[in-house]
Order: C-alpha cells, then structure tokens, then sequence
C-alpha cells in the first residue's frame, strides 16, 4: 500500500512538474537564469503587490474586482483579498496559502512594517497588528491616503526607504511611526505604479510612457522653497529614448495612431512601464547596476544598465530585444521584488485585460474581443528569476540575534530588514557600535546604513556626523551635511571649512554638495551666501541642476539680485524666467501645491466615466453597444466621431424620430431626453462625459469645448422638443 501512495505521489509530482514546464515554454528567458513558478491559481488570483517577510515569506494583495470582464463592473465588490505564500518544505514552492484579510475593496499595495502589516484600500492607509498571522488591532493612519480617482492613478507602491520614512508612488506624502504615533509629511509625488530605491536612499520610479525616472538626492534634501516646483532634480527621465521591442504584435490601447506601431504591427515606445526594480546585491554579476522594469502591455520585462556619476542617473540598454519576454499574453508583470535569496521574483498579474475602462478605447476594446483576452481571467502566478549557477540560494538567518551583522550583509533584503528591526525595536543597545562602525569604515553602504540607523533611533550626534562629512564617499557627505543642516550645531568653523574646501575643488558633485544645505547653516552671513551662490552659478550657468538647487534654498529672493549678471546669453534669460515664476507665485500666495496638501487623484477622465454610466449607459449600454429598440450603439458611430456641434446640440437637447447610421435606418420606441435642464450637469461635466465618449467609442481626440458647449444651450430646436435627424443637420450646417 505505501509502495502504490508513493508511486501515486511521484507520478503527481512529475505531472504537475511537467504542466509547470510546459507553461514555461513560452518564455524567452536570459541565458544562464532559471524561470520558476512557484506560485498560480488556483491559490493566488490576480496578484498585484508583493513583500516578503523576516520570515522568507510572501505576502500579497489580490486584486481581482479590477477589469473582471471588458466592461469593468463590480470594479468595487469587496472581493479581494491578502495573502501569506509559505514554502514548508524547502523545494521553493509556495505549499501552504493562508487568507490573512478578505472582503477589501481594491486594496492596491502592503508593506511589512513596525510590527505588523500596512495597507492601502482607498482612500484609507491601516496598520494592523500581526497575531499568530491573523489580523489584530487596527490603526487608520491617514484617511485621505488615497482618495476618490480612477484606480490606475491612485498611490501604490508602499516602500520603506533608507532615510526611515514610508513613500508611495502617485503620492506627495510620506509616514513613519514615532513612540507609537504615526507622523505623516509632504513630499515631491513620484511615478504612477511601482516604487524602488537606489544604496544612497534616493528614489527611482517612472511613469507608463517613461522608462525610468530617478531623484538627484534622498528625499526632501531640496524641498525648501514652497513656492517652487522641483523639476531638474526630481523626476528626472533617465532613459534618452522610450523603446521597447516586443516580440508579438498585442493589443495596446492607441495603435490606431501614427507612431504608436511599426510597419510590423509592434509597439515602438512604452505605454504601461511601471514597477522598477534597482538590484542592490553584488552576488550576480550580470545584475549589477541593473534596474528592471515591467512592460505588461508587450507581456515582457527590460533590464536597464545603471550609471551614476556624481549625481547623475542615466540608464542604458539592449537594443532590439527584452530581457524576459513571452508569447503569452497573459504574462501581465506588474511588480518586481529582490528576494531574501536574492532571486528576482515577478507578480504576474495574468489576465487578458489590464487597461481601465475609463481610459480603453474602441480600437482596444475591439482588439481584446478579438483576440479573446477577455477570458483570461481568474488566473495569477508569482514568478522566480535565478542564476543557474545557484548564486542566489534560500538564506538561513534570524536578524533578531545579531541585526548589526546583517546591516551591512551583501544581500540588501538583509540589510533592509536589520535596520527596520534596529530601528522600530528601538535597540539602544547598538548606538555605541553603530558610531564606532562609522568612525573606523569608508564603505559607502556601510556608511549610509550607519548613519540612518542612528538617525531613526534618534541617536545622531554632531561628532558623529562630522566624521562621517570627512569620509571619501560623496553620498555619505551629502547625508551627513543634510543631517548636520537640521540640528543646533557647536563646530560649526569645521563645516564653514568643509563647504569652502568643496568649492574649492571646481567640480560639479561638490559645487551641488556644497550649496544644497546652505541656507539652513545661519552662521554664514547673507553676503557669505551670496557670494557663494553666485560662484558656483557663474561656473555652472548652463547646469539646470545647480541653478534649480540654488532656487530651491533661496529663503528671499533678494539673497541673490543682479546674479544674472554671472550668466550670458541664454542661460541668463532662463535664469530670469526661472526666477520670475517664483516671484509671481510668491506675489501671488501660490504655493506649489504639493507642499501642503495631498493631491487629489480625481481625474476628468473617471469622472465622465461615472457620469456617461449613470446618465447615459442605461440607454446605450455601459459598454456603448446600445440597446435594442431603445437607443443605437455609440461604437463607431459617427454621431459621436462626426460634427463636434452636432454630437453637443443632441446631448443637450434630445433626439427623436428615424436616424441613419452606416447607411442604415432605426427606428426606436421613444426618444432621446436631452440632459440642458439637468441641475446635475454643468458645462465642465457634460465635456467630461463627451470627451470620454468620444475616446471609447470612435477612438476621437479630446476636442470637445466646454465654451462651446455654453455656446450651444440656447441653440434650442425650432418649436421646443428634441431635435429630429433632419433639424439637427440644418443647424448644425447653419452655424459652420
């Protein structure tokens, strides 16, 4: 009997093993790396975010109310769910899956922090307590974390940086917990979907149309000047060219548009990059200085080569082909984690949809029907990246016994994990190591995890970071003179020395260095700043960086009258203007706004959207298909791509009576309500809901007027009523 259950196990082992292999054989994989599945439905179900635990586990968010079927209902069921994947017995495969939380209603992102877990379900961030993996005690800690907007451009991406503050993409506030209070921040917004974060804490990110984007410096070192916006600095794309190279025709949202498709039928450029990922171990040689990016709308994934010079990010790659790339276009990879084994693991989404209903058009929805992508669904699968040559391995580790020996492990997730632990444990007991580590290592790691490791147990000192200013590591310079520029200082001719020593290295890094802080030290004088500042702008007046990072720390604009004379030629009329447009907002009281508020995700787009389903989907359907006998399809119609005046004057005033469309007569029980008295529905309302049917149903540009739309309210049919086929077309001819 136990010889049959054996050999009935083996024959289910390889079964399984060769359906897993043979979903595999789809996949271009890198030479010399593995792919593995290691988790799939029926367990997991439209996966969207993932983190790992100090346990090597993972946890997920599901997400399976999204684009459910092409016309997006239930998109708010509290269908969807967080996860843990367990492997138990060491294979690699996740065998044991528990339902930590359910019943969320699209819940977008988690990270493990400060004892338990943290969750985004707009438009509310939680902490909850973990107790024996079950949800215990929950705290709300911001209710206008993520509010009302279309899902795709709400904040995601929860991630701990090195500095010790929480940040999200498409989000301009950050959090930490303090003595059990939670302190939240403004900050630049970064990115759309996806969040990662270079050794030096500086935070890279990008948006669908660009492949990478990446900050000079660790957050808010230049967020100063309230009434300037930070656009050299921040935000900076660091790809030249947005390419990318599928190797299959798909479905993407605008092909009809010159540019958009080769003469192949391939995409030419991003239209859905999202979840980076910066490799920070060294283990794997071919992954050093690697960023990789997700490309779900060509079902593939790019390797990007980073480099660095001074503060400068700029990132290169293969042309002509991805990295990973699969025939499958289920393969939907949205998000990308270094592993504690230090694998590379992929959610995969998979599905056939992934473009909102708010923002598809007919040209994609026509695509997807086609194809059937509609009924890939229900499905989702977490993925692993390794070398073949086994350099990345299951870690055996307990960060609890000895956390300073993982801080500066070569495996990030180690060093990630040691610092969370020392730091929101409060673990007094290693500030005097911490401080000697410093003193005796030049290591940059080493260095910047030192330092905010002290900082985020609120043990700095002004000696400490003196120490660490003189070090040879231009980043832990930077830190440690942000961190000085913060605090009362004693020494302070030691840092005036430092600053004139930069300087007088005539070099870009340390002209930036040098004045970044500047403005917080007050035992320079105002003509100390002033000289300072315009030294370095005449010696690099064709550096938007340093002229942006000189605009940042002007506390008054007087600081620096008549600088212009240090430039010529353009850069002084750049100069100029860049400085008028500070004075106008200061004039004005016109703060940038993301400096003290949170920014409001609702988009004209959703908000047509919404309004085309409640006053005009009943008719014509939430997909514009139409009605039989009781209104036409919208598809393709060219009511809607015709006569902008025409499509305005019958949604206003109501149609009646026989229409052609393609040649072809209808006729429908009763007549089309016009929306001009609807208290409701105002000018900008009505162009939102024209714009958005204009885009889904005919694939039209955004040309709808909302003056135009004023324009024609009063343009009534003769006699009152609604408009007839025949009247609307002599009006709309009289006023060409």
């Amino acid at each position: 009997m136990r010889v049959l259950l054996l050999i009935t196990f083996i024959i289910a082992f390889l079964g399984c093993t060769a359906e897993k292999e043979s979903e595999l054989a789809s996949y271009n994989i890198p030479n010399g790396f593995q792919l593995e599945i290691v988790c799939q439905e029926p367990d997991i179900h439209a996966p969207v975010n993932l983190d790992f635990d100090e346990r090597g586990r993972m946890w997920i968010v599901e997400m399976t109310s999204y684009m459910p079927n092409i016309e997006g209902s239930n998109e708010k069921s509290n269908t969807n769910k967080i996860k843990i994947l367990e492997d138990t017995n060491g294979d690699g495969q996740m065998d044991l899956v528990k339902v930590f939380m359910d019943s969320l209603i699209l819940p977008r992102s988690l990270l493990l922090a400060y004892g338990g877990l943290i969750y985004s379900e707009p438009p509310n961030l939680y902490h909850v307590e973990i107790i024996e993996d079950k949800p215990g005690k929950r705290t709300l800690i911001d209710s206008i974390y993520a509010t009302d907007g279309n899902v795709e451009h709400l904040p995601s991406a929860l991630t701990l940086n090195i500095d010790n503050w929480i940040y999200s993409s498409k989000c301009n506030t950050k959090y930490k917990r303090v003595d059990g209070k939670w302190i939240k921040k403004f900050t630049t917004p970064r990115g759309q979907w996806g969040l990662t974060n270079d050794n030096y804490g500086r935070l890279i990110y990008n948006n669908n149309g660009t492949l990478l984007q990446a900050d000079r410096t660790i957050p808010n070192a230049l967020f100063k000047n309230h009434y300037l916006k930070l656009e050299k600095n921040n935000g900076e794309s660091v790809t030249k060219n947005q390419n990318v190279y599928p190797i299959q025709s798909t479905a993407v949202n605008r092909g009809y548009q010159e540019g958009v498709l080769n003469e192949e039928d391939l995409l030419i450029n991003t239209t859905s990059a999202c979840s980076p990922l910066y490799y920070r171990n060294k283990n794997v040689s071919e992954w050093d200085q690697a960023t990789f990016v997700c490309l779900p709308e060509i079902n593939a994934i790019k390797k990007l080569h980073i480099e660095h010079d001074g503060w400068s990010v700029s990132a290169s790659f293969e042309n002509g082909s991805e990295y990973l790339s699969s025939w499958d276009e289920g393969f939907r990879p949205v998000d990308l984690k270094q592993g504690p084994d230090g694998s590379i693991y992929i959610v995969d989404m998979h599905r056939g949809i992934i473009q909102h209903k708010a923002f598809m058009t007919s040209y994609l929805r026509e695509k997807i029907l086609n194809r059937k992508l509609d009924t890939i669904r229900e499905m989702g699968r977490i993925l692993k990246l390794s070398p073949n040559d086994k350099s990345t391995q299951n870690l055996k580790y307990d960060i609890t016994k000895d956390p300073l020996t993982f801080l500066y492990h070569e495996n990030a997730f180690l060093r990630d994990k040691a610092q969370q632990h020392i730091v929101q444990n409060d673990l007094d007991q290693h500030i005097g190591q911490l401080k000697k580590n410093i003193s005796i290592h030049e290591d940059e790691v080493h260095l910047m995890h030192s330092l905010w490791t002290l900082q985020g147990l609120d043990a700095l000192d002004e000696q400490t970071l003196l120490s660490a200013l003189h070090k040879p590591s231009l980043h832990a310079n930077f830190t440690s003179l942000y961190l000085l520029s913060q605090m009362d200082l004693a020494q302070t001719q030691t840092i005036k020395k430092f600053i004139h020593e930069s300087i007088a290295k005539e070099e870009v890094a340390y002209d930036f260095l040098a004045i970044s802080s500047l403005q917080e030290f007050n035992f320079f004088t105002s003509n100390e700043k002033e000289n300072i500042y315009k030294m370095v702008l005449q010696r690099n007046s064709d550096n938007p960086f340093i002229k942006e990072a000189i605009l940042a720390n002007l506390q008054s604009l007087q600081e620096l009258k008549g600088a212009e004379q240090y430039l010529d030629g353009n850069n002084q009329s750049q100069w100029i203007e860049d400085l008028s447009q500070v004075q106008d907002r200061i004039k004005r009281g016109e703060k940038v706004y993301y400096y003290d508020a949170n920014i409001s995700h609702t988009d004209n787009r959703t908000i047509g959207f919404n309004n085309y389903r409640t006053y005009c989907g009943p008719c014509h359907g939430v997909d514009g298909e139409g009605i039989t006998d009781l209104a036409p399809s919208l598809i393709d119609s060219e009511y809607v791509s015709g006569s902008e005046d025409r499509l305005i004057l019958l949604t206003l005033h109501g149609m009646s009576g026989p229409i052609h469309l393609a040649g072809k007569e209808y006729n429908f029980n009763g007549e089309m309500a016009g929306i001009n008295n609807n208290d409701d529905l105002g000018d900008q309302e009505i162009q939102d809901i024209l714009n958005f049917v204009r885009n889904a149903f005919a694939s039209s540009p955004y040309s709808i007027e909302k003056d135009r739309i004023a324009e024609l309210r009063s343009r009534q049919p003769a006699g009152g009523g609604s408009f007839t086929e025949s009247s609307l077309d002599s009006l709309v001819q009289l006023l060409q």
